[in-house]
């Protein structure tokens, strides 16, 4: 059973840097949010300022990426084949009873008031467990506001280089650019430069690096809370204020959802395999956050937020390696995601 934690609170925070494509280029985003209160499962809400935002156009392999006002047309081009009535309560015509029994979802209990689901257990009820930090798409690191800056304690604590996650995580990236939809995995001496980890995994959805997943593998004796907490699922959800609509910021959340589950039952599959020098254990469990719930997902619902998430996941059933897929446990926010599932078995006629 999912334990709970009291809030803490944050103020302040700037982004530096960006990931574009296959390189770095710097912004001026700075927030001016103060009083943050609590991660309850999602990012944190913090606040844009009036007048702020981002100043810089980013471009991803020779085309600026989505919402800059100097790619409306390429969006408009994006935005026109995602269909609008799914962002607003209809199931993907992809999706069927079927797919629903391939998922294997729990749902976290309320933790009750003033307090939210944890990212580990202190006593997990199974022996190998990941948990799912919404991480950032600029910098790809540990650390900072919210779950990842959650994270960043936890792991801290637990005697990791925290630091270091965001080379690992950067190699990755370019990595599985070059293999969109397929797992791949950081070079040995990257995980030894690293120091803390087994081994690191990732996927991407398209070429761009959308829908970045990795499953950080952590070393016993490194783990927080307890040794059967073995990886940390670093995710990287869209920003709502890159995308000139509702529509497309939800369809890249399906996109990411079924690179998770696509991810997971990858790394399951090649874990099993793996020789026992190798250190690798297929997870058994993984707790999954509303990534891009909170600031990012702007005026947009977080049940649309929980219902395109969960879409996605279904739509990763589709895969052969999903007969190797993990247990999947929901955060508890609100109890959005037992909503969000119960419409879906409702549209989809799993109630009947």
């Amino acid at each position: 059973m999912a334990s709970s934690s009291k809030r803490d609170g944050w103020s302040g925070g700037s982004w530096g840097s960006a990931w574009h494509g296959n390189s770095w280029e710097s912004t001026s985003w700075n927030s001016s949010a103060q009083g943050w209160k609590a991660w309850n499962g999602e990012d944190p809400d913090q606040g844009v300022g009036k007048g702020q935002g981002r100043t810089s156009t980013r471009w991803s392999r020779g085309k600026p990426t989505r919402g800059t006002t100097s790619n409306s047309a390429w969006t408009a081009e994006k935005n026109a084949n995602v269909d609008s009535a799914v962002a607003h309560g209809a199931a993907p015509q992809a999706l069927d009873v079927e797919s629903l029994t391939k998922l294997k979802l729990v749902f976290c209990p309320d933790p009750g008031t003033g307090c939210f689901t944890t990212t580990y257990e202190t006593s997990p009820s199974v022996t190998c467990f990941g948990s799912v930090n919404a991480g950032s798409g600029r910098s790809l690191k540990v650390g900072g506001s919210g779950l990842n800056g959650q994270f960043e304690k936890d792991l801290h604590q637990a005697g990791q280089p925290v630091a270091k996650f965001q080379h690992v995580h950067s190699v990755l990236m370019k990595l599985a650019q070059a293999k969109p939809g397929e797992l791949v995995e950081a070079p040995a001496d990257v995980v030894q430069k690293h120091g803390g980890l087994v081994g690191a995994f990732a996927c991407v959805a398209d070429a761009d690096g959308n829908g970045f997943v990795a499953i950080d593998i952590l070393q016993e004796g490194l783990r927080p809370l307890h040794a059967a907490n073995a990886a940390m699922v670093y995710c990287v959800g869209p920003d709502r204020r890159q995308y000139e609509t509702d529509v497309a910021f939800l369809q890249t959340l399906r996109e990411l959802g079924e690179n998770f589950v696509r991810a997971c039952g990858g790394y399951n599959a090649l874990a099993s395999s793996a020789p026992a020098s190798a250190g690798l254990q297929p997870l058994h469990r993984v707790r999954v956050a509303l990534v891009a719930g909170g600031k990012y997902a702007g005026r947009v619902e977080k049940r649309l937020v929980a219902r395109s998430i969960l879409e996605g996941m279904l739509g990763g059933t589709a895969h052969p390696t999903t007969e190797d897929c993990p247990e999947f446990e929901l955060a508890y926010v609100d109890n959005i995601f037992k909503q969000a599932w119960d419409e879906l078995q409702h549209e989809l006629g799993a109630d009947r």
